[in-house]
């Protein structure tokens, strides 16, 4: 019985978390490298920083700033096996603060969600508002799903 009860609760506290099993699975690449995942590959052609940002909205030029630094990433987008979305992209700073992409842009359709098909790259653009101590060492995570698993 000790043991049943000792291999059980062993079990348990093994487990892997739900959000764990569900979670995108990362990959790690350099700039410039093409990294595959599950469903797409991206490449990260360039990162720009900025102060200021010019932006066109309803037809107008619209001169965003922020406190902090504009973070725009570059990137090439394909599918690898069936047609699907890229929808999420997070700016991870060096003390692994997320960021999520501005909404200050408003729709754009160079900006995610990027539909993408196998073997047509597309060029997606990712922008994010940022403080200028979460530049170096940073990461760019990019996911197929803009909302994690409940």
């Amino acid at each position: 019985l000790c043991a049943t009860v000792a291999l059980s609760y062993g079990m348990q506290v093994t487990k892997p978390h739900y959000a764990d099993l569900t979670a995108p699975i990362p990959i790690d690449g350099a700039m410039n490298d093409t990294v595959r995942a599950r469903s797409f590959a991206v490449r990260l052609d360039k990162v720009i920083f900025a102060r200021q940002l010019k932006a066109s909205q309803f037809g107008q030029e619209k001169l965003l700033t922020t406190s902090g630094l504009w973070v725009v990433a570059t990137t090439s987008l394909t599918a690898t096996g069936a047609s699907t979305a890229v929808a999420d992209g997070t700016w991870q700073g060096p003390t692994g603060l997320r960021y999520h992409q501005t909404e200050r842009l408003g729709y754009r359709q160079d900006m995610p969600p990027h539909g993408v098909d196998p073997g047509l790259d597309k060029r997606g653009l990712f922008v994010f508002e940022v403080p200028s101590d979460q530049i170096r060492g940073a990461r760019l995570l990019i996911a197929a799903r803009q909302f994690g698993p409940l």
